[in-house]
Order: C-alpha cells, then structure tokens, then sequence
C-alpha cells in the first residue's frame, strides 16, 4: 500500500503571513501503556506536556501541528525499575466546502523502553519503538441549533519498527534485533457536540465521538499499539472542526471520546479531553487537560 503523506507544500512562508486566525493549545496529558521487555510485561501510565497549535489560511483551509512528550517509570524488582520516554508529533491540513470536510494527517511516534542495571553506568536491556502513520478522512457536517452533528470515515496507514539490545549478564555480551511490519485500517465515527450559552460572552461545549477502527491488513502479527490512544488536542472554533486521530494495531477496535471546552472571554478557553478503547484485547484510556488562546 502506497503511504499517504500530507501535501507539505503549502507549508511555506507564504502561508503564514496569510494567516486569518487560528489557535494554541498548552496542557498535560496521561495515557497507558503495555510494554514488553524479553518475558516481562510492564504496565507504564506516561504523563507530560501536550501541544498544538492551528492556521487558517482562510475560510476553507487550515493547518495543524500537534507534540507530545510523556514519561512514566516502574518498578520491575526491589533495584531495578523500567523507564519510558514518548515523543510524538503530527502535522494535518483540512479542506471545508460547505457541509464536507477532507482532512490529511501525518504522525510520528517513538518511545524509549529503558531498564538499567543496579549501581553501574549500564543498560540491561534498551528498546526503541517508532511508528508513523498516516490517514486521510472526510466527514459531512449537520449544525441544528445549538447542536452539532457529524459523520466520518477515514482510511489510515501505519509502519511500525522496533530495536532491541539486550545484556548477557553472564557474558556481558550485547544482543541487537529488529522487528517491524505495517497496518491499515478503515473507520467511520459519529461526532456530536451541544452549544450552551452560561452568561454572557461564556460559551461551555459539550461533545462526544463514538467510532469503530477495522483492520483490513497486517503485515507483522507483533505490531506494537504504542501511542495509539494518546488523547490529542483538539481546534474547537470554526463550527467543532474535525481531527483525525492516530489509528494502529493489529485487531480491529472502537474509541469513545468526551470533551468539554469552556469559553472563559473571546480569547481563552480551558479544555477536558478523555479517551476510552472499546471491544479490543487490551483497552486503554487517556485524558488531557489544555489551555487554549484564540487569535
């Protein structure tokens, strides 16, 4: 399958001094994570600093840019203890044409799995885990008073690769391997949010999204889920705009997502985010809270 990869193009100087508004979002966010080393299974809940920040070119196009940087340790025996470190970051544009909208993603995820030995300069074992992944989404948008309603499908891609060293503690010999394979999935998910007016200039939105993710190809059955279910910031002005979140794996599997953004002013707003797996092997679940400045 031929990857999908944003246009990048319009991401030139240009762009940006045509720039009609947009927004940024700070926060902190935690997810889970079940990370194996050798024979060992290790639960992580890897928390940090999320942000995004969005363009809009004009009425009918915008840009996306989102990062994440997570990290959790754990306690594997009384002296030795696991630890995880997570970046990410994703890059979407989206096209508006009346009730359509057409967006394209791109995201690169890595963790670092790192499990030192007790009183000395060493790593007993060291994983790398990377996985890119793309996707490409249209959605059609009802708006009914106070209430918004959406429909969206989407098709996405994803490569996964993953690096090994591991200590002999006898021989203190280094072993290396590397694993990777790849997934595509199909989606559809209904969107809807409600509109409530508190006092004033004062805006609270409700909203939930409820979808299911099938998986039409694997080509490794050790595909990892890292980063799947990491709760993304969201650009929630301009009519709850769409954003099409990571989907990897190997086994089909729904998400449930709920949010509130309250509108403290014309310029700032504070968000909840959560995020629940559905009908899969192991479900995981993450949140975020954000602040949002509109300009």
């Amino acid at each position: 399958m031929v990857r999908v990869i944003p246009t990048l193009f319009i991401l030139s100087p240009w762009a940006f001094f045509n720039v009609q508004a947009g927004s940024v979002y700070l926060g902190y966010s935690q997810t889970e994570q079940l990370s194996v080393a050798g024979n060992r299974s290790l639960n992580f809940e890897p928390n940090g600093n999320v942000a995004l920040i969005s363009f809009d070119l004009n009425d009918n196009l915008s840009l996306t840019f989102d990062y994440a940087d997570l990290a959790d340790d754990v306690s594997i025996t009384n002296n030795v203890s696991g630890k995880l470190d997570i970046k990410s970051w994703g890059i979407g544009a989206s096209y508006y044409w009346a009730a359509w909208s057409f967006s394209a993603n791109y995201s690169s995820w890595q963790d670092d799995l790192i499990i030192p030995l007790p009183n000395v300069e060493q790593t007993l074992f060291t994983q790398r885990s990377e996985s890119p992944s793309s996707a490409l989404s249209l959605a059609y948008n009802w708006d009914l008073a106070a209430w918004h309603v959406a429909i969206m499908a989407g098709i996405h891609y994803g490569d996964w690769r993953q690096y090994q060293e591991v200590i002999n503690r006898e021989t203190q010999a280094e072993q290396s391997s590397l694993n990777g394979g790849n997934s595509s999935f199909v989606s559809m998910q209904v969107l809807m949010g409600r509109l409530i007016t508190v006092g004033g200039q004062e805006d609270l939105m409700l909203g939930a999204s409820l979808g299911w993710n099938q998986i039409t190809s694997s080509g490794s059955a050790a595909i990892a889920r890292n980063g799947r279910n990491v709760s993304q910031v969201k650009n929630r002005t301009a009519a709850y705009r769409l954003s099409a979140a990571a989907v990897t794996g190997t086994e089909s599997y729904g998400q449930l997502n709920l949010y509130a953004s309250y509108n403290m002013n014309d310029d700032w707003l504070v968000d909840l985010d959560l995020n629940f797996d559905l009908g899969s092997e192991d479900n995981t679940q993450a949140w975020s809270v954000n602040i949002g400045y509109l300009f």
